[in-house]
C-alpha cells in the first residue's frame, strides 16, 4: 500500500494574506489606506472571515494598523520607527549574518543554494512586490540556519523585516535601480557566507543596510 504524502495547500486565510499584501505593495488602497472589510471580501471573491484574520496577520508584520473604532488602514510609519527599526536591524543582522557565516559547512551551502535560486528569479524580476516578497524569502532562506541555536535573534530579525517591507517596498517603486544594487549584494552575501567568511558576510549586510537607511531617512525627511 502506498503511503499518503501531505501536500500543503494555501487556505482562505492564506490567499487573502497573499493579495491584500501584494494590494498594499502597489499601493492600490489610496492615499487614505482604508481596508474595508466588505469591499476586500467582494475584490477577492470571499467571505469577511478570511479578509478579518488576514488583516490581523498583516497587523503583525507591521503592514496594517487596526483600531476597534476606526477600522483597518494601511499602516504608515513615521520617521522615529524607521530611525528606531533601522538601527536595530543594523545590530541584530550584522551580527546574524556574521553567525550564518560560521554554522556548519553543509547547513550554510544548502542554504545558500536555496537563496542563488531566489536571486537568479530576482535578478530578472520587474515588478517591485513580487521582488520584495522574493526578497524576503532570499534572507529567510540564510537566516533559517541560525533558527535552532539563535532562535530570538531569528524571531527578531523576521519581525523587524517584516516591519521594513513597506517602507521599502515604496522606495523600489520610486526608484527601481536599488534592486539591481540589492541584486548584485545578494550574491556577494551568498558568496562571504558559502566561504564562511564571518566578518564580509557582517561588513556586507551592514553597509546594505546603512545606504537602504538613508534613503529611506531622505525620502522621509
Amino acid at each position: 500500500m502506498k503511503s499518503l504524502a501531505v501536500v500543503d495547500r494555501p487556505t482562505g486565510v492564506d490567499l487573502a494574506r497573499d493579495s491584500i499584501r501584494t494590494a498594499i505593495l502597489r499601493g492600490e488602497f489610496g492615499s487614505s489606506g482604508k481596508l474595508t472589510l466588505t469591499d476586500i471580501a467582494d475584490r477577492l471573491g470571499t467571505s469577511v472571515t478570511p479578509v478579518r484574520e488576514a488583516l490581523r496577520d498583516l497587523a503583525a508584520e507591521g503592514l496594517v494598523d487596526i483600531d476597534p473604532h476606526k477600522g483597518a488602514r494601511v499602516h504608515d510609519p513615521s520617521m522615529t520607527e524607521l530611525r528606531e527599526t533601522y538601527a536595530l536591524r543594523l545590530i541584530l543582522e550584522t551580527k546574524a549574518m556574521s553567525e550564518a557565516a560560521l554554522v556548519p559547512l553543509s547547513v550554510r551551502i544548502a542554504a545558500c543554494d536555496r537563496a542563488n535560486r531566489l536571486a537568479d528569479q530576482m535578478e530578472t524580476e520587474p515588478d517591485v512586490p513580487v521582488w520584495a516578497e522574493l526578497n524576503r524569502a532570499f534572507h529567510a532562506e540564510i537566516a533559517f540556519t541560525l533558527k535552532s541555536e539563535w532562535p530570538r535573534l531569528y524571531s527578531l530579525i523576521e519581525t523587524l523585516r517584516n516591519f521594513s517591507l513597506l517602507p521599502v517596498t515604496s522606495a523600489l517603486n520610486r526608484e527601481g535601480t536599488l534592486m539591481r544594487q540589492a541584486d548584485r549584494e545578494h550574491r556577494e552575501l551568498i558568496e562571504a557566507i558559502r566561504r564562511g567568511d564571518s566578518a564580509q558576510a557582517g561588513s556586507i549586510t551592514s553597509d546594505h543596510l546603512q545606504r537602504t537607511r538613508q534613503v529611506l531617512l531622505q525620502e522621509n525627511a
